[in-house]
């Protein structure tokens, strides 16, 4: 194949021509893994020592996601330490089912 007098020795990728996009069971395009993925911006790091629950403690908390602000949610908590509660986060949204939260962002059911 020529192209400007160079020869090109690896032709222009082509998609197959039945190549289609993942739907979901409505007809809409599934999104990747990774779309939507959100911070969750006063969470912190895991502290180096914590407390763990017996059982789960249900808890209302106040999330601030990184691009749709603040939520209240209801969910438990698991451990602690003096200043931050592990809180469950059932959400497509977080890469990970938990975060540690201020206490002061975490109230009992």
């Amino acid at each position: 194949m020529f192209d400007n007098g160079i020869v090109s020795a690896y032709p222009a990728p082509v998609p197959p021509a039945d190549a289609k996009p993942t739907l979901d069971w409505n007809g809409r395009r599934e999104p990747a893994w990774y779309e939507g993925i959100q911070r969750i911006l006063n969470a912190h790091d895991v502290p180096k020592r914590f407390t763990q629950a017996r059982a789960p403690i249900p808890v209302r908390v106040r999330l601030e996601w990184e691009h749709d602000g603040i939520e209240l949610t209801d969910t438990v908590a698991t451990a602690w330490t003096h200043s931050l509660a592990l809180v469950t986060v059932d959400d497509a949204r977080s890469r990970t089912r938990g975060a540690w939260i201020d206490i002061g962002e975490v109230v009992r059911r």
